[in-house]
């Protein structure tokens, strides 16, 4: 298992992946999915966001600190869901 540190460096990747899963199958009835696609989701808007007003001093903190709460959601959330998936593949 991986510490949180590994999921917050690789956040942009494993949401990425999260939401291509999503989009080849998606699993409407797996609410613990459902829970990690949403946090991917809203990180990579919140991503695009803060990746797009960065340098514009005005609108610059505000987005930064969105991007990072819910990358650090985003993390929390799929660290829990691979720990659950490799303990039940045990």
């Amino acid at each position: 298992m991986q510490p949180i540190e590994y999921y917050l460096e690789h956040a942009g990747e494993l949401a990425q992946k999260v939401v291509d899963a999503w989009e080849v199958n998606p699993r409407t009835g797996n609410t613990e999915f459902q829970d990690v696609f949403d946090k991917a989701s809203q990180y990579l808007v919140a991503k695009r966001i803060e990746d797009k007003r960065r340098g514009q001093k005005d609108l610059e903190r505000p987005d930064a600190v969105e991007e990072g709460a819910t990358r650090l959601a985003f993390a929390k959330a799929y660290k829990n869901f691979e720990e659950r998936r490799q303990a039940a593949g045990a």
